[in-house]
């Protein structure tokens, strides 16, 4: 705010400086400045360029004491001397690149350009040089180098540079359906020069020295050259001659495109082959993706989603939810990433890459969907012609309610200038005009208006209809409701997975659900998923005590589980004032009555020496525990006191409850 006075109009109150807060601190002014190429760093370059330079020259000179002292006079004995001064020279060159490098650390495109531009003075000025010696000598400086840079020019102006990858109307659908993310970058990517952009450099360099050949024969011949400095003309003429080129190339050529590297993906044997052929749906076995550092992204992702059926993906952000249906679709675009696995569609291999014509198997819609710098038209239609474009207008103005507004999309010269809405409902349609037998969508919902998202509500169950698989990725509610089975992830593995009005219904009643392998690797999982239930400050003996119960129960689990076909266990929570409720399900026979007072007897005479059973640990940390069946299931269901970190001192703990149902 500012206050007024008689001190001059607009002038700020100096007791009012601070957004009216006269006990902030004062600070200096905050000053900014935006990227910019600073002096210093061209000086530092064009000093190490010069020296460079210099060192390359003077190993042309010395070619002159080779031809004069060795060849021409016979002093062999010098050879190593002059050897061991060209090594000097070579050394410096070096020392000089990598100060250069250390110098100017964190302005690589800076250093690159400088270097260029510097290197070319230098070799103009000994071409300068070369000409006051006699006007022939750096004559054939200029020629090679004018003609390579008029060849660099014609490029620029009039050749026009070709994509990185130019493809078929057929592959145009393995990238508009999100399965080749990789090939979308390099059919819109143009690389930083042209083609014949290197041919003119490497001509105009062979012009010179075919010129300095010349030259330098004339000049012998002439008695106004010895002979012994033909080899260093022709080698300082051809050096001068590329710092030009070089220097002409990059200043004619286009910002430069980095691609991300390819991921390593590595499929895995399906469990069952003879049961995975015929089965139908999609299908994911043991997914598992690791970045380049070893990390583990997704973990042992398992998911089968019958025909027709719509499958909802939730979970926090940064859970793995994007990574999962790209892992599905497209893993090889992974940047960096190491994948293992398997996916099926209806049999038939996902991962698989075939260059010979086939179905449409899967479309991948991610939220900034794939267009081509093309018509509208061509994108919607995926480069196929008349028939196919008729098809995909009638699923465009399903999408947005107006034949004029399917006509101006169509009409674009650029799909990539169209609004982001837009932009979204042609890539819908175009997915739905492919009618893939598995659809993944990655947020849908963003960017659309509500009638849209009707719309997309309308056309999934249409398609579900027809046997389709639709994969969300969504927090909207209409998605969700229209979603047959949901999977929650957390931290890259499935924690729920279920029919969507059971992991609802758990949700909306306070109680999570964790799924995970019967095995005690799952346990470092298990813990996370207990700590991230307690996220007071003060709740550290809370998520102790509670993942400690956890880790044992699922120990208590894995005790007499199958090692080669151990199955699932699940385990269900929930928060009540004081305590909390912590149940496992596994596939194994009940508790009984007997083995539960056995362990209430180990803990009632514990001398704190002897090593108490599983069963045993976890009754002395909780305050009850009962043993029951929930359909085919075994049920340990505990109770867990915690405390408010807000009270001190927190709350004794009760006596232990033991009680078996069976």
């Amino acid at each position: 705010m500012l206050h007024f006075s008689d001190r001059g109009k607009g002038e700020p109150h100096p007791e009012k400086d601070e957004g009216d807060n006269v006990n902030a601190p004062k600070v200096a002014d905050i000053l900014m400045m935006d990227r910019s190429d600073v002096r210093w760093a061209a000086i530092l370059s064009a000093l190490f360029s010069t020296g460079r330079m210099m060192c390359l020259f003077a190993l042309a000179v010395l070619g002159i004491f080779f031809g004069t002292v060795v060849a021409n006079q016979g002093e062999v004995r010098m050879i190593p001397i002059l050897l061991g001064l060209g090594l000097t020279f070579v050394i410096g060159i070096i020392l000089l690149e990598f100060a250069h490098v250390r110098a100017l650390a964190g302005y690589r495109d800076a250093r690159r350009r400088y270097a260029l531009r510097s290197r070319a003075l230098v070799a103009g000025a000994i071409c300068i040089v070369l000409c006051m010696i006699h006007p022939l000598m750096g004559l054939a400086i200029p020629i090679g180098a004018g003609v390579g840079a008029l060849g660099q020019l014609v490029l620029s102006r009039y050749a026009r540079n070709e994509p990185l990858w130019d493809f078929l109307p057929t592959e145009a659908i393995s990238i508009l359906s999100g399965r080749d993310r990789i090939g979308a970058t390099l059919a819109t990517s143009r690389p930083r020069d042209h083609a014949l952009a290197a041919v003119v450099t490497r001509s105009g360099s062979a012009l010179s020295v075919v010129v300095a050949l010349a030259i330098g024969a004339f000049l012998i011949a002439q008695s106004i050259m010895a002979i012994a400095a033909f080899v260093p003309l022709v080698l300082g003429t051809l050096w001068a001659t590329e710092a030009i080129l070089e220097y002409v190339h990059n200043h004619f050529s286009q910002e430069e495109v980095t691609l991300l590297p390819v991921s390593e993906v590595r499929a895995g044997p399906a469990p069952d082959e003879d049961d995975t052929q015929d089965q139908l749906g999609l299908k994911v076995h043991d997914l598992n993706v690791r970045n380049h550092k070893g990390v583990a992204l997704l973990r042992g992702i398992n998911l089968n989603i019958a025909p027709g059926t719509v499958t909802a993906v939730i979970g926090p952000s940064g859970a793995g939810k994007s990574l999962l249906l790209q892992s599905i679709v497209d893993p090889f675009s992974l940047a960096n990433m190491e994948v293992s696995g398997f996916v099926r569609q209806s049999g038939q291999d996902l991962w698989k890459r075939q260059t010979s014509a086939q179905s449409v198997p899967a479309v991948f819609l991610p939220p900034h969907p794939v267009v081509l710098p093309a018509t509208g038209a061509e994108n919607l239609s995926c480069f196929h012609g008349d028939e196919m474009l008729t098809r995909g207008k009638w699923f465009l103005e399903q999408m947005v309610y107006a034949v004029d507004m399917v006509d101006d999309i169509c009409a674009a010269q650029n799909a990539q200038t169209l609004p982001s809405m837009q932009i979204k409902a042609l890539a819908m349609a175009r997915a739905f005009t492919l009618g893939p037998q598995v659809y993944l969508m990655d947020r849908p919902e963003d960017g659309l208006p509500e009638k849209q998202i009707a719309a997309l509500v309308h056309r999934i169950e249409q398609e579900t209809r027809m046997g389709r698989c639709v994969v969300i990725v969504t927090d909207k509610r209409a998605l969700l409701d229209v979603s047959d089975q949901m999977v929650v992830l957390q931290d890259g593995q499935v924690i729920d997975y279920g029919p969507s009005k059971e992991v609802r219904g758990r949700m909306e009643t306070g109680w999570a659900r964790f799924l995970g392998a019967r095995r005690l690797v799952t346990e470092e999982n298990l813990c996370n998923w207990i700590h991230s239930h307690f996220y007071r400050d003060g709740d550290e003996a809370n998520r102790r005590k509670v993942a400690q119960v956890a880790s044992d129960l699922l120990t208590f689990s894995c005790q007499t589980a199958n090692p080669l076909t151990p199955g699932d266990v699940s385990f269900t929570f929930k928060h009540f004032r004081g305590f909390c409720i912590l149940r496992m399900q596994d596939s194994d026979p009940p508790v009984s009555a007997g083995k539960l007072q056995q362990a209430q007897d180990e803990v009632s005479n514990d001398d704190g020496e002897s090593k108490l059973s599983q069963l045993a640990r976890i009754i002395r940390n909780s305050m009850s525990i009962e043993a029951d069946m929930r359909g085919d299931e075994r049920l340990l269901e505990v109770k867990i006191e915690t405390y408010d970190p807000r009270k001190v001192p927190p709350p004794k703990a009760e006596a232990v409850h033991v009680s078996a149902d069976t």
